[in-house]
């Protein structure tokens, strides 16, 4: 068993810890503690500014002029959004990325900065005034654990935001735990059809719109960090106006699809994609699908949520990948935490 495999296996033990710790009433007042302001902010960094990007979508559907970005596009003196945030929301698995100590240096004094952490006395939580715990337990390889609990603690955060803060939610969240058990015991079944599909591209792209946008591009580094293969990720709007010219035999492309206004959209673009000759797999809630074949116009979960199960789907892709391919498991150039730029 992979380094990386034995820490996705404990993925739902994570999420359960999770859910357990914010049903306590002390955890809950704490993602009540600050209200998300005029336009919160959130900052991260590879998976935790994928974390943030999610969630400032998930507040953007329900009408909260939330915003995502990398905090090394902050470093510059005067940032104007660090000047403007009410409500700023740093995500970070260690608290300790090159980028923390230069962007919170910045922060106004007024501002509400909470730290979304697996570290709770990292500098990020020693800076913050609010701490939101990841509690996903030790983590040495790739994101995933620290990953799958930042979406669920951002979607609980969201929920919290918009009043929606109940026992329906900690349920949902307890089903999705379920399901990516069911996922990790089926494991070399979902291997070997996305390792047929696309395993043997000379290059891949992972391609979404929306929510699924930010499963792309967590799947493409996935590739680039771990199996160190040639991944790139799209919207499939972005794909559209340019990239789509780069598609021969020689692409595999992985589409992200969920039952939203760009389903049929993003179903196209797999039929186009096969049509040009590419290896082609569509995803959606975790299950793959040939282009062509209808997709389901229905969710298990709620919209925000399905990251998580398109996510373990290409975690078990990305760990069969390395292997299949004979690459030692391990960084090479980086470290777990990112201390230079």
């Amino acid at each position: 068993m992979s380094k990386f495999f034995d820490e996705m296996r404990q993925q739902p033990a994570a999420l359960r810890a999770l859910a357990a710790a914010y049903q306590q009433p002390a955890a809950r007042k704490l993602l009540l503690a600050h209200p998300p302001g005029g336009q919160p902010l959130f900052l991260g960094m590879g998976a935790s500014h994928h974390a943030g990007l999610l969630a400032a979508r998930h507040l953007q559907r329900t009408g909260i002029a939330a915003l995502a970005l990398e905090a090394a596009d902050l470093l510059q003196p005067g940032n104007v959004w660090l000047q403007r945030a009410e409500t700023v929301v740093f995500v970070s698995q260690s608290g300790a990325s090159a980028e923390v100590q230069p962007v919170c240096a910045q922060l106004r004094a007024a501002s509400a900065l909470l730290a979304i952490t697996n570290e709770p006395h990292s500098l990020l939580a020693r800076t913050a005034r609010t701490v939101l715990a990841l509690h996903a337990g030790a983590e040495a390889t790739v994101s995933s654990k620290t990953y799958v609990n930042s979406l669920a603690l951002l979607w609980l955060l969201a929920r919290a935001w918009q009043g929606r803060l109940d026992t329906a939610a900690f349920d949902e969240l307890a089903r999705v735990a379920d399901h990516i058990e069911q996922m990790l015991e089926n494991c070399t079944g979902i291997a070997a059809r996305w390792l047929a599909e696309v395993g043997s591209a000379d290059w891949q792209v992972f391609v979404g719109q929306g929510a699924p946008a930010v499963t792309a591009r967590q799947s493409a580094m996935m590739v680039n960090e771990w199996a160190k293969g040639h991944a790139l990720a799209h919207s499939v709007g972005s794909f559209r106006h340019g990239p789509v010219e780069s598609a021969d035999t020689r692409m595999g492309a992985v589409l992200f699809a969920a039952p939203n206004e760009y389903q049929a959209m993003t179903a196209r673009l797999a039929t186009d994609l096969h049509g040009y000759g590419c290896r082609v797999l569509l995803v959606q809630g975790g299950e793959a699908f040939a282009p062509g074949q209808p997709l389901p116009g229905a969710a298990p979960f709620d919209e925000f949520l399905l990251p998580i199960i398109d996510t373990v789907a290409a975690q078990i892709y990305v760990d069969s990948l390395t292997t299949a391919h004979h690459v030692t498991e391990g960084f090479r150039y980086i470290s777990k935490v990112t201390a230079k730029l």
